[in-house]
């Protein structure tokens, strides 16, 4: 399974403003606030977001969001900041990695110079006819954290991480937030 990179180019405000580079065809940019970034979001896919001073998080998925229980083709992102956690964000990313991907092979992201600024790691695993991706992302600098999870039913999985890896690979991470 490829892997997308998280992209640590430009400014972040370029992400936030009409300087970003266009969509590419069948996908809109959908902003981010808390991260000050956008995300590429494909055409027809719903979004839900829900925002307290603690945590920011956004679901988009594929088609409607009428039936919540419904196994659908969706990627979920929070933005978690330094009050919403009892420990440092760096040491609460890697417990939590290591509990959710225990026994699971370790799909590393970032690059060298990504790795300075920002620590993290994620994996992939099945889960009762779903496939999933979950990255989590922590910045020592702003002890902040942000998770993304990518998850799609099992058979609908080879068509659909190319648009998880390239919705997760849009990301921009400003390293002062």
């Amino acid at each position: 399974m490829p892997v997308a990179a998280l992209h640590n180019l430009g400014t972040q405000s370029q992400y936030m403003s009409h300087d970003r580079p266009s969509a590419p065809a069948g996908y809109y940019w959908h902003p981010v606030p808390e991260m000050k970034t956008s995300l590429l979001v494909p055409d027809g896919w719903s979004v839900r977001s829900a925002h307290d001073e603690r945590v920011a998080s956004y679901y988009f998925a594929r088609g409607s969001l009428e039936v919540p229980t419904e196994r659908r083709v969706a990627l979920s992102v929070l933005a978690i900041t330094q009050s919403s956690h009892e420990h440092d964000a760096s040491e609460y990313a890697m417990e939590f990695l290591a509990s959710v991907c225990q026994g699971r092979e370790l799909v590393n992201i970032f690059d060298e110079q990504q790795m300075s600024l920002f620590i993290g790691n994620g994996c992939f695993a099945r889960d009762e006819g779903t496939v999933l991706y979950m990255l989590m992302i922590a910045n020592p600098k702003t002890d902040s954290l942000y998770q993304f999870l990518f998850s799609a039913p099992d058979a609908e999985w080879d068509g659909a991480w190319p648009v998880g890896e390239k919705m997760i690979g849009s990301v921009v991470l400003d390293p002062a937030l």
